[in-house]
Order: C-alpha cells, then structure tokens, then sequence
C-alpha cells in the first residue's frame, strides 16, 4: 500500500502509472521495425524474453490502476479509492466460496457505514454461492457472525440471503 502522501495516490500519479503500463504492453512490439530501420541484423535472441519480462513486470506494478475510479471531488479527474469498502467490492469478486467471501469482510473490517456500497457485492456473492448457505436462516447468520461484527452481521446476512434469492 503506498502511503497517503505518495505520488502514486495522486491522479497524475495514477495517469502516469496507467500509461507506464500501456507503453510497456506497446512500445516492446515496434522495437523491431525500428532495429530493421537502423540496420541492426534482425532480432537478438534476448529481444523476446526480455520483452516479455517488462510486460509481466509493468502489468504487476499497474495492477493497482484499475481500482481508479472517477473523483466525486470536483477537483480531481481520477482517484485511488483505497478505502476498506473498496478494497472489499473487489476482493469479493475474486472469492471462490462463501467463507472466503466472508474472510475478505473480516479482513477488511467492514463496518456498518460501509455496507450501503458493498451491497450490490454481497447480492452478488449471494447468488454465486447460494448453494453453500445453510438452509436454515439462523445457521446463515451465525456463520456470517463467525466473521464479522455483530452490529453488521445481520445486515450482510439479509443481503447474502437477498441475493441468493431467499428473501
């Protein structure tokens, strides 16, 4: 996590990180039209790992562009939302089961004023893992209270159950 006075986290920073990566995918392919034009005996043999070490090294770094988002501060056109919400809506999306979607809440220590924009996450993770959810309602918010705080437990537990469609 970069710190909060870090370029990185600054729009420009966030711009100039995005184009990094953009030109690390782009200007690798036309390196050997310009080795052609300069007369240079076709392709050395360390062009092509090479290259692919940059492209695998600049999309590792650039990884964190994608969670840019458009500013609700007037001023700034993108900001890094690096806010526990957040980070949670995305780890969420990349959870293969019930319990570690739950993890990711638990990790990211969910409070109740987060819960407005995890909602749709939780629907969602509701309908992919429906057939993981006790049967009964009970048994969905003890497990759910096994992760998180009890002042958020049953509000996570509706939406879950709202989206696996038992509610």
């Amino acid at each position: 996590m970069a710190p909060q006075e870090s370029f990185l986290r600054s729009s420009t920073g966030g711009l100039l990180l995005g184009a990094s990566v953009l030109a690390a995918l782009a200007i690798p392919a036309s390196a050997p039209m310009f080795a052609v034009a300069v007369a240079v005996a076709g392709e050395p043999a360390w062009f092509r790992p090479a290259w692919i070490a940059a492209d695998v090294a600049g999309l590792l770094a650039g990884m964190r562009v994608w969670r840019l988002r458009p500013s609700v501060h007037g001023g700034r056109l993108l900001a890094l939302d690096e806010s526990p919400a957040a980070r949670a809506a995305v780890r969420l999306q990349l959870a293969d089961s019930i319990d570690a979607a739950l993890d990711v809440l638990a990790q990211e220590r969910v409070q109740a004023r987060d819960l407005e924009r995890l909602a749709a996450a939780l629907r969602h993770a509701g309908a992919r893992f429906w057939h993981e959810l006790p049967e009964r309602q009970g048994d969905v918010y003890a497990l759910v209270a096994r992760h998180v705080p009890p002042e958020v437990a049953s509000v996570v537990t509706g939406l879950l159950l709202e989206g696996a469609g038992r509610r």
